[in-house]
């Protein structure tokens, strides 16, 4: 699905994303092929990745130690409570990416195989495992445990490429009081997602027309999977709760869809 006839940003880091949620254990297991365009005037021969994620894998991280979080004794005798970001491979031009941490593990550092050069595009090719937190700062469950829990809200869930602005690296750790950073660009994600849960997304959904119709993922038995496309967008989220927790009504302003989302 096609949004409009001519972009509306520069499109220099866009994303291909394949992910699927074990929802009793609030894990995730993804693969995602990123499109970057060097928009600089230099070469760069290192490309820096976000994984917000690891904001919320200990009291070590930079955004907890800067009191973000509540690292109180309850959450740190839960090791449920904690979440994190673990690349399982890095390629570009067939060739594994190997690299280093920054201030803390929020930030990934890739050494690339070679310069790329002023107006080059290049692809990445990343696989990745995640485990969502107990809820906090708009992302992770909420409930007692990962098993019994009844929403999930998966923002800043992916490998990100930082933003290459005035031929220098704009890619911060996650501190407590910053704001998020980004390209804009275009997403096509697929999410395979328990049948029993509905989901709430950026962007349109393209692949089905009624919960009914939603085709079955043959890999993994119970589930189902959603694709969705979203163009122009400097991030892409996600939340999912059962079906019979809540519900969801769509309003039109100007043109443009508006889902509303109740418990």
């Amino acid at each position: 699905e096609k949004w409009f006839d001519r972009a509306k940003s520069p499109r220099l880091a866009n994303y291909r994303i394949q992910a699927s949620l074990d929802w009793k254990q609030k894990t995730l297991m993804g693969r995602e092929t990123v499109s970057w365009r060097n928009d600089g005037t230099s070469a760069t021969q290192e490309l820096p990745l976000h994984l917000y994620l690891n904001a919320f894998k200990g009291p070590q991280s930079i955004f907890v130690k800067e009191g973000g979080l509540d690292a109180s004794s309850a959450r740190l005798s839960d090791a449920h409570a904690w979440g994190y970001t673990v690349l399982r491979d890095v390629q570009m031009e067939g060739r594994t990416l190997q690299g280093h941490y920054g201030e803390d593990e929020t930030v990934y550092w890739l050494r690339l195989p070679r310069p790329v050069f002023p107006g080059e595009t290049v692809q990445l090719e990343i696989k990745w495992e995640s485990r969502f937190p107990r809820i906090v700062d708009r992302s992770g469950w909420s409930g007692p445990s990962p098993g019994k829990s009844s929403f999930l809200m998966a923002a800043q869930w992916y490998p990100k490429v930082g933003v290459y602005q005035a031929n220098q690296w704009n890619c911060h750790a996650y501190h407590a009081n910053t704001e998020f950073f980004a390209d804009f660009g275009t997403y096509d994600v697929e999410l395979s997602l328990p049948n029993a849960l509905l989901l709430a997304h950026t962007g349109t959904q393209t692949n089905f027309k009624t919960q009914a119709d939603i085709p079955r993922d043959p890999g993994i038995p119970g589930n189902v999977i959603w694709k969705l496309h979203a163009e122009d967008v400097h991030d892409f989220a996600w939340a999912v709760a059962p079906l019979s927790a809540w519900s969801f009504k769509v309003h039109e302003y100007r043109g443009v869809q508006v889902f509303y989302y109740s418990q």
